[in-house]
């Protein structure tokens, strides 16, 4: 998943819609939470990633496909 912040910023994050406790039992939500990353266009290209462990296959399979776009790799 990837959305567009700015001409040359993408946040590639994950959404968990199934979160409801975090940090132990100290934080609840009831909304789930999110995953932030950033894919940063520049003179060279930056990931700013954080991702938790379950999503972590997912999270690299779309840094892959987002390669793909960005560098032509196939």
């Amino acid at each position: 998943m990837s959305f567009k912040v700015k001409n040359n910023i993408h946040w590639v994050g994950k959404i968990d819609w199934e979160l409801r406790k975090f940090h132990g039992d100290e934080y609840s939500t009831h909304r789930g939470s999110s995953y932030n990353s950033y894919l940063i266009q520049e003179d060279r290209v930056v990931l700013i990633d954080t991702v938790w462990l379950p999503f972590g296959k997912e999270f690299v399979f779309w840094q892959g496909i987002i390669g793909s776009v960005i560098f032509g790799f196939q």
